[in-house]
């Protein structure tokens, strides 16, 4: 080899030539001060520095890279070097630098034709100056400083590399050489932290040492140092909890290196027989939790061939220890929170992992096969499961390291047999030993690596099965056997948890809530008090009151985000435990895909299933659950079929696709016979393990969605249990059945009717509606779900049900149940809920946003077109072409007189046939429907408002709000016809005289001997909030039809409500004082003053004209008193009077 190729056609005398006149005066003063008898120690290391430093200096020069020294002026570098190792000491310091000059002298010039004389001499002199005087051994190389570690292993690989394996092989001395070597880099590899980068590439170094060491000897030496080496790495490994990704590919190639290399088949000649074993339950196996191995009883025979150290003993004995050694490593390696962060972001460390076992499977299957090979999967599950981000789906790496590893068996089918044999004993420990891990375990990780374990054993032995085209039943059995521990401790779990679940009462509408002497909702005589017979039990757990889990429902239901299929939850356990469980399930699923079948086994599916006959509701539900995520990918949806298929229709002889239609009604089976369960008593409260099964039997329905056509799901399923699916979403007590109802009706809707839940229910309105009328005939079936399910079915499809006459005899069967059994204010408060839930409806579809009653086009006024009300009137009437034209209508082919023929006009009699038309015509005129709101619909709203005055009387504060809400919201849709609703508010007036005094009764008599509850107040607040709505309303209407109830409610107010009271020190005054209670009760919710401002605000001013001057003074000066809010508009009139008020204190007082 030429220099000028070497050098890059720079020619090596100028190089040598330019550093030799940069080193010499170093050498020089080098020299001087080595031949003194003492010399200055921190000048010759500043002199070693130097030199060191201009050697150096040349890599600078990209253009030199690669470049060599003359033998002469390397020598003449190390001269004064020479001259220092004379000297009995010599310090760190200086042996650092001269370690360096030394490496690179032999890396830049004796590195070519290496004279071995040369390196006879100047090996053991490195050797010597790392390790120090024999005298002073108890300082190793581990407390040396980095520097002086950094300079030995360059020094080191520059003399390692330098030299050829014949060089060790001529002498047996010499191997003692390499043998001090790799005591001494491994010495550093375990006394060094890998803290930074230079210490990083120190280590890296060190390994490259060590690997290039062991590339001198023979497979027969490197057996004999691979314990000292595996357990060096293994301290470093177990030291560093955090390696770099440099290293760590080091550590793995320098591993898998030597062991192969040791344990080479070829090399020893290696043979195995195995005794195959006939059936499973013939398997004897332990799993050693600690080794995550199988070690029991062998039952395969290893044979080498001994020569020298490598003999049986001796591969029995390294072999164990190696497993064990192994162990500790990887799990050190690899469980460290640092190093998976790294294995999750460089996925070339897996990868290198990977080679590694597929690299010792490869090479020392037979030798190794009785420690290494059973631990060989569990290497690459900790692998998986260390480097895959949370949530991650594993299943194709999975499938990759099982294709990797047959490629590396494929040498052999003898190779594959015996691995078989190990898979499935392992796989047989695994199911009868690592299940409960899963279930019970609270360790995520813990789960998590166990599962990846199961996992990739299963999938190994189908890889294998599917090599050797053997019979499949051992995988089958064991799949079987997994699924059937799996649902038992999933059941045994599920109990384990609700045994700490306290018990919870039932509930039902018809319960009274007021009653505060009840035993488990059962009322009792007065003369017993039910809480010295025994404690009430304990009512429903929801923090929320009943009417205020319908309004949620209510508010809510279009802005309810629906959530994921991935984040639904049966019950089973914590969401961990559930993902866990449905990814194994899933994962099993599809191995039967791989095993040559097409269609999903119903064997499959009826032995998860199993005998429902003698089950608990647990174990059908969990049966289910499993069955369902078995079944869930392998259904064929029909919107999946391929045309194409069925096109060839001579040679079609049979039904495409008849085994999934059977799994789909299997599942359906099963499902329908556990919500059957629940159907006679839904809307009641759920035990844990009801709520499972009835999770699972929804989510069966929803994974069977889109398997058979439309007809088909709406006779199979809708027919029966939509209703329970809508009974479902209103379960606000049970989140997990709220939510599956959700997914399960979106699903149906998604799949069937193109997204739209009010075209499903239309659909299926006939039954749905049937279903709702029969429940509500029996009153055992008045459960809590009841007016839920009306309030889902209003907001989504209620006006189309009420314009096809379908909510009609629903509402006929409310209000029925409203006269029987009024007393039940549970039952009163959510039909309330749902008539305000039909209210906004009405007014957003036929009055939109708008708060106007008054159709434009219309006016009401007998003098019209005089009395018109607003300007969109005006506009309208200015439009109209007829009041200009007024012949603009007139048709001159109509006959708008009738006469008898051949008669003249004025022999004609008056005829009752002709009055009877005309009549019937003015009543015609008279009945011409105004609203528009249509009359059916009207009709309803109306028998509503009149219900509610009926059952506002009832004790129940809660259900006087409601029902104050639901008429407050009503009246303005009543009002679209004002002539109509005037009746029924003076029929009900002194209700409302008698809720805006907080009075029970309107006798003049009675006093209140207690001060006013807050409920009272907060009904006493809305109340006056409504009456000064419908004032306002009346002005609107310009009628002021209630000018007289107004004065008739003011003489109550200030004659016999406590809230005012006449004063007695003056005689023949009408002046009114606040009474001191209603001075306390202002101050404590000035919400009622306000309310009670407003509405004598409004009465004194929309009636200003018909209420005696006199009256209306004491109004706005009470009101004065109480302080009128900024916010109240104003008229003329009110604020001359208040205008006196503030200028004559007298008055005001």
């Amino acid at each position: 080899m030429s220099l000028n190729s070497i050098t890059d056609g720079l020619d090596q005398r100028i190089i040598s030539q330019r550093i030799f006149e940069r080193v010499k005066p170093f050498c020089i003063q080098l020299t001087q001060e080595a031949l003194t008898s003492t010399f200055n120690e921190s000048k010759v290391v500043s002199l070693l520095t130097s030199i060191e430093k201009e050697l150096k200096s040349v890599n600078e020069d990209d253009s030199s890279q690669g470049y060599f020294l003359l033998p002469n002026v390397a020598d003449y570098v190390f001269f004064p070097i020479s001259n220092l190792l004379k000297k009995p000491s010599l310090s760190d310091a200086i042996v650092q630098h001269i370690l360096s000059i030394i490496g690179y002298l032999v890396e830049h010039c004796w590195i070519l034709n290496p004279n071995h004389v040369l390196f006879d001499q100047l090996f053991p002199l490195v050797l010597y100056l790392i390790e120090g005087d024999s005298g002073a051994k108890s300082q190793s190389i581990g407390t040396k400083p980095l520097q002086f570690k950094v300079s030995a292993i360059y020094s080191l690989n520059q003399m390692v590399s330098s030299l050829d394996m014949s060089y060790f092989q001529e002498n047996g001395k010499k191997l003692h050489l390499l043998s001090r070597s790799i005591s001494l880099a491994l010495d550093i590899l375990t006394s060094t932290k890998a803290t930074d980068q230079e210490t990083i590439t120190l280590l890296v170094n060190c390994c490259s040492l060590v690997q290039s060491l062991l590339s001198k000897l023979d497979s027969e030496k490197r057996s004999t140092i691979l314990p000292g080496i595996v357990s060096g790495i293994t301290n470093f490994v177990t030291l560093n909890s955090s390696i770099n990704y440099r290293l760590f590919r080091q550590i793995i190639r320098l591993l898998s290196s030597i062991i192969c290399t040791s344990f080479s088949d070829k090399d020893l000649h290696a043979e195995l027989k195995v005794d195959p074993v006939a059936d499973i339950s013939d398997i004897q196996t332990v799993w050693d939790d600690d080794e995550r191995t199988l070690d029991g009883s062998e039952k395969s025979d290893i044979s080498i061939q001994e020569h020298g150290y490598r003999t049986m003993p001796w591969l029995k004995a390294t072999s164990k220890q190696l497993k064990i050694t192994l162990v500790i490593l990887f799990k050190s390696l690899l469980l460290s929170s640092r190093n998976k962060d790294r294995l999750r972001t460089r996925s070339e460390l897996g990868d290198e992992i990977l080679d590694f076992v597929v690299s010792v499977m490869s090479t020392c299957f037979i030798s190794l096969y009785a420690e290494f090979v059973p631990i060989a999967l569990d290497i690459c599950a900790i692998t998986v499961f260390a480097s895959s981000w949370e949530n991650e789906d594993s299943s194709t790496r999975i499938w990759n390291i099982c294709q990797r590893i047959m490629e590396a068996l494929d040498t052999g089918v003898e190779k594959c047999k015996a691995y078989y044999e190990v898979v499935r004993g392992k796989l047989s420990s695994l199911i009868d030993n690592k299940l409960s891990a899963i279930i019970f375990s609270t360790d995520e990780e813990k789960v998590g690596l166990n599962l990846i374990v199961i996992k990739l054993h299963f999938a190994m032995l189908a890889q294998l099965s599917w090599k050797q085209e053997a019979d499949l039943n051992d995988l089958n059995l064991l799949r079987k056997r997994c699924l059937r521990l799996l649902s038992e401790m999933v059941v045994d779990h599920v109990r384990l948890e609700s045994s700490h679940r306290q018990s919870t009462g039932t509930s039902s509408l018809t319960t009274n809530e007021n009653s505060q002497n009840s035993l488990d909702n059962i009322e009792l005589p007065g003369h017993i008090n039910a809480k010295n017979v025994k404690k009430s039990r304990v009512q429903t757990a929801v923090g929320i009151p009943y009417r205020h889990q319908l309004q949620l429902i209510s508010s809510q239901w279009n802005r309810i985000p629906l959530p994921s299929e991935n984040d639904l939850s049966v019950g089973l356990g914590s969401n961990a435990l559930e993902k866990s469980l449905r990814s194994i399930v899933s994962f099993l699923s599809k191995l039967k895909f791989k095993c040559g079948e097409e269609e999903l086994g119903l064997s499959d599916l009826e032995e998860l299933l199993g005998d429902s006959v003698n089950s608990s509701t647990l174990e059908k539900g969990v049966a289910l659950w499993f069955a369902s995520n078995f079944a869930k990918s392998n259904l064929q949806k029909s919107h999946d079929f391929n045309p194409s298929e069925f096109l060839n229709l001579e040679e079609s002889d049979g039904i495409i696709g008849d085994e999934p239609n059977e799994a789909t009604y299997l599942l359906l089976i099963k499902a329908e016979d556990i919500l059957d369960d629940f159907s006679d008593k839904s809307g009641y409260s759920m035990s844990k393990e009801e709520e499972v099964a009835c999770v699972s039997a929804m989510e069966a329905i929803s994974c069977v969605v889109g398997t058979i056509p439309l007809t088909s799901f709406r006779s199979d399923v809708l027919m029966d249990y939509l209703l329970y699916l809508f009974q479902a979403l209103t379960r606000t007590d049970t989140p997990r059945v709220q939510s599956q109802a959700q997914h399960t009706v979106k699903s149906i809707v998604d799949c069937y009717y193109g997204g739209s839940i009010s075209t499903m229910i239309m659909d299926n309105s006939d039954y749905l509606i049937d279903a709702i009328s029969l429940q509500m005939t029996v009153a055992s079936n008045l459960t809590p779900s009841l007016p839920g399910i009306l309030i889902i079915l209003i907001k989504v499809a209620g006006i189309q049900l009420l314009e096809s006459n379908q909510l009609f005899d629903i509402f006929s069967d409310m209000f029925v149940i409203l006269d029987s059994y009024h007393g039940y204010n549970q039952l009163v408060e959510g039909f309330f809920v749902v008539f305000e839930v039909l209210v906004e409806q009405v007014k957003s579809m036929y009055l939109g946003n708008s708060t106007a009653i008054d159709n434009h086009e219309s006016n009401s006024s007998q003098f019209k077109p005089w009395g018109m009300t607003s300007k969109e009137q005006l506009i309208y009437f200015l439009e109209d072409k007829s009041h200009i034209d007024l012949l603009s209508r007139f048709d001159s082919e109509k006959e708008y007189f009738q006469r008898t023929e051949d008669k003249p006009f004025g022999e004609m009699a008056g005829d009752s046939d002709d009055e009877e038309d005309e009549e019937s015509d003015e009543s015609e005129t008279e009945d011409q429907w105004s609203s528009p709101i249509p009359k059916s619909i009207y009709d309803v709203l109306k028998r509503v408002f009149n219900y509610g005055f009926t059952l506002i009387s009832q004790p129940s504060y809660t259900l006087k709000a409601q029902i104050i809400k639901t008429l407050r919201r009503l009246f303005p849709l009543l009002c679209t016809d004002y002539k109509l609703v005037l009746p029924i508010m003076a029929s009900n007036w002194s209700v409302l005289m008698a809720l805006i005094t907080a009075s029970n009764s309107l006798s003049s008599s009675q006093e209140m001997r207690t001060a006013l509850s807050w409920e009272q107040i907060n009904i006493t607040i809305e109340s006056l909030k409504f009456v000064t709505e419908i004032l306002n309303f009346d002005r609107c209407q310009e009628e002021y039809f209630f000018s007289r109830k107004f004065l008739e409610m003011w003489s109550f107010i200030s004659k016999h409500s406590e809230l005012l009271s006449h004063s007695s020190k003056k005689e023949h005054t009408t002046d009114l004082v606040l009474a001191e209670k209603a001075l306390s009760t202002f101050r404590s919710f000035p919400a009622l003053k306000d309310a009670l401002v407003e509405f004598l605000i409004a009465g004194a001013q929309n009636y200003e004209k018909t209420i005696p001057d006199l009256t209306r003074f004491e109004l706005i000066k009470l009101c004065y008193r109480l302080q009128i809010p900024k916010t109240l508009e104003l008229t003329r009139d009110t604020r001359c009077v208040l205008e006196v008020l503030k200028t004559n204190a007298i008055l005001a007082k």
